[in-house]
């Protein structure tokens, strides 16, 4: 590389150097995201002030960017560290796609539509823009005034559910109710009118428009398959929403339980957006692998344009199968452009799926007490039925597995609109053959529930709670 030296560095959290166990990183990169995983790798040091517009990549196309993986399935790379001159920072973020994805050929480059994704932006985008004065108007209905009477901005936390997936927000909730956490804010987003009584005898509001787009009643069978991509556009224009009505939001999918409230600590961050840690560090992720399962964003003019960027990725969005991806993207975007203020939790504080499966010490002392977590994300999973089995095993499954309309998005309606049927729900085995049966033989019904006994009071083991 002719007058630019470089040397090689094998940087160590305890060393000769730095008995104390600091690391160069501890000293002169606090501010990356992510410090642990660099230090075990090997750095490569320029001692050239900068790159020039001529030398040393004069013949490269492109220059990559990467970050270093720290798990033994991914093998740790060599990183150059030099000062790059301004004008020549692009802030958009290029991945190597493989496959399918390879079809989206300088996707990143265009902000039109093209064939593979017309159809998606007229059937999703259009109607929402159409209809984004109603749609804010009926989000302030529900949730009232983002402003409180101080002045201060109040935090909607953003959920999105089908019947499919409706045990998942009861754990949760049972959670919540037994950690003596308010559930005041919470605000599930559906893709089906009549989940919204259910929603509200668990005591959280919900919301429903035609103009979000349709989405299937099941469960997502698979990740990336159909039904967890309508589900992705949803939980994109549901944040989108919540942010343009005014409110701070917390966005956090069903699969999560709570210890202790997060909101205050969040509120009190002064940066502009917080993620929990995805933990996986693949390329399209970086370079702050944000997980798109638990964020937090407040009400502001950059926030509001980095959303704006991300929902008019629907394209992108519902061909990539990956909301994440989309806006981990955007957020490296809006940081070069606007500086965005981006911080990444502790995946201690913020343990998610990637703990489960790659930290058995960590998930060891916290099935002993031993750790104090605000909450846990159960991702790193394939579908639903996953999630539940995971959650029975570290103890944070706090549903009764023997009562159908405890456990059974189906049921669980038919509990609340003909409580005397609850019986009867409990002991069939599938809640769409008791649907079917309850059409005809109204005679089967012969108990009748106090309608003042919510779900979660007739269902949530709190004695068994974390």
């Amino acid at each position: 590389m002719g007058k630019y030296h470089l040397h090689k560095n094998m940087i160590g959290k305890f060393s000769k150097k730095y008995p104390s166990g600091r690391s160069v990183f501890d000293i002169a990169f606090s501010t990356l995201r992510h410090p642990g995983n660099p230090v075990k790798s090997e750095f490569v040091f320029s001692q050239s002030p900068n790159w020039s517009d001529r030398e040393p990549f004069s013949g490269c196309e492109h220059i990559i960017l990467t970050r270093t993986g720290s798990r033994e399935s991914m093998p740790n790379k060599c990183v150059a560290v030099a000062v790059v001159a301004q004008e020549l920072v692009s802030p958009q973020l290029h991945s190597n796609r493989m496959g399918y994805q390879a079809l989206l050929t300088n996707q990143y480059q265009n902000d039109y539509a093209r064939h593979k994704n017309l159809q998606d932006e007229l059937e999703l985008l259009m109607p929402l823009y159409r209809d984004r004065k109603e749609l804010v108007k009926e989000l302030r209905r529900v949730l009232g005034d983002p402003i409180r009477s101080d002045g201060t901005r109040r935090t909607a936390t953003v959920m999105v559910a089908n019947e499919g997936v409706m045990d998942l927000v009861l754990n949760f909730l049972c959670s919540v109710r037994a950690s003596h956490i308010d559930s005041d804010g919470i605000i599930v987003f559906v893709g089906q009118q009549e989940h919204i009584v259910l929603l509200e005898n668990m005591g959280v509001k919900g919301i429903y428009h035609e103009s979000l787009g349709s989405m299937p009643s099941h469960a997502a069978g698979n990740y990336a398959d159909s039904t967890f991509t309508r589900l992705m556009w949803l939980k994109v224009t549901s944040v989108y929403l919540s942010l343009v009505a005014g409110f701070d939001v917390l966005f956090q999918d069903a699969d999560l339980v709570w210890m202790k409230d997060p909101r205050p600590m969040l509120q009190a961050t002064s940066h502009d957006a917080v993620f929990m840690d995805d933990g996986a560090r693949t390329p399209r992720f970086t370079p702050f692998f944000a997980n798109t399962g638990f964020y937090y964003l407040r009400c502001n003019s950059i926030v509001l344009h980095l959303m704006e960027r991300v929902v008019r990725g629907v394209g992108e969005i519902a061909f990539t199968h990956s909301h994440q991806a989309t806006l981990n993207r955007h957020l490296l975007e809006t940081q070069g452009l606007l500086n965005l203020q981006i911080n990444v939790l502790s995946s201690v504080d913020f343990p998610s799926g990637i703990m489960f499966h790659h930290n058995k010490s960590y998930m060891k002392r916290l099935s002993h007490h031993q750790e104090d977590p605000y909450v846990f994300h159960m991702c790193w999973t394939n579908n639903r039925h996953e999630k539940v089995t995971f959650f029975k095993q570290i103890g944070m499954w706090f549903i009764p597995e023997d009562r159908l309309s405890c456990s059974d998005g189906k049921a669980m309606l038919l509990s609340v609109t003909h409580p005397s049927m609850i019986s009867n729900i409990d002991l069939k085995k599938t809640s769409l053959n008791l649907w079917n049966r309850k059409k005809g033989k109204k005679n089967e019904i012969n108990r009748e529930i106090p309608s003042n006994i919510t779900i979660p009071e007739r269902c949530c083991l709190v004695a068994s709670h974390w």
